[in-house]
């Protein structure tokens, strides 16, 4: 029985010690966030008045919304939307 357990052991820990390396490992695209995107609108009360789309705020493309026409999406900091939201596909 001692045989068994010295023998078992050894095999548990390093089952353990693989199956917690796989459960703590990340994947890049988890680690994206969704950021609201805000429409900048200089002459009205509201000047960042929000829209239902999100971006994930890396890459190289601007994160845009169509409408009348096609309008960059910023992202609200503060009281003020002064920065334009990037995303990492194309509209």
């Amino acid at each position: 029985m001692k045989k068994l357990r010295s023998a078992i052991l050894p095999l548990v820990i390093a089952t353990v010690g693989v199956g917690s390396a796989f459960a703590t490992t990340t994947n890049k695209n988890t680690n994206s966030v969704d950021i609201q995107g805000y429409l900048f609108r200089p002459n009205e009360v509201e000047q960042c008045q929000p829209v239902s789309k999100f971006c994930d705020n890396n890459g190289a493309f601007d994160c845009t919304v169509s409408g009348p026409g096609t309008e960059a999406l910023r992202i609200f900091n503060g009281t003020s939307c002064p920065n334009i939201l990037k995303h990492s596909v194309a509209n």
